[in-house]
């Protein structure tokens, strides 16, 4: 077997794109951070890339994209007011699959930081419902977990629902500097 190797990309870093052209036949699946949560209604913002999708797709690399909530930081209110909201989850469901279809892209990668321990149950609900809707069609599903927060995130239901759980084990304690100049657009 094959391990798996997943890939990250970023728009804002011009290294990003120098990195998948010369690690495409490492890489496994490539995560892409290209939609963000715009608000608690669950509408996204669309940045994806031509360019890297057509690489990706010539080297049938899937794609994955990532679904984040962060915007000018972590913004944990709208992801609050999102997933407790029948209406904002089915409109952010809708959203991720029409984008995934849009773009052919084989699933997608959801990575909600800063979940509050009220929010645990509710974001088990979205996952239940975004595997509903995606795995009929086909689509993959990996998700960002933090391997140390038990609290808000009940890693033992995700997992039974996702195909990919990703921990998220790195040291934040000194960015690089490309890091701080992403994050902060």
């Amino acid at each position: 077997d094959q391990p798996l190797v997943f890939g990250y990309y970023v728009n804002c870093d011009p290294a990003s794109l120098v990195s998948l052209r010369f690690n495409l036949s490492r890489l496994t699946h490539l995560i892409p951070e290209w939609m963000t949560l715009q608000n608690g209604k669950g509408d996204l913002s669309d940045e994806a890339d031509p360019t890297v999708v057509k690489i990706a797709h010539d080297a049938n690399l899937p794609i994955l994209v990532q679904v984040n909530n962060f915007r000018d930081g972590w913004q944990a209110a709208d992801l609050h007011t999102a997933l407790n909201s029948a209406a904002a989850r089915a409109n952010l469901i809708d959203n991720i699959y029409s984008n995934i279809v849009e773009h052919k892209f084989a699933g997608v990668s959801i990575d909600f930081e800063q979940l509050s321990k009220r929010d645990r149950p509710k974001l088990v609900t979205f996952m239940e419902e975004l595997r509903a809707k995606l795995k009929p069609a086909g689509f993959l599903i990996a998700q960002s977990v933090p391997s140390d927060d038990t609290v808000a995130y009940d890693l033992k239901a995700l997992a039974a629902l996702d195909d990919y759980i990703i921990p998220m084990v790195y040291d934040r304690s000194e960015e690089r500097r490309v890091g701080k100049e992403c994050r902060s657009r």
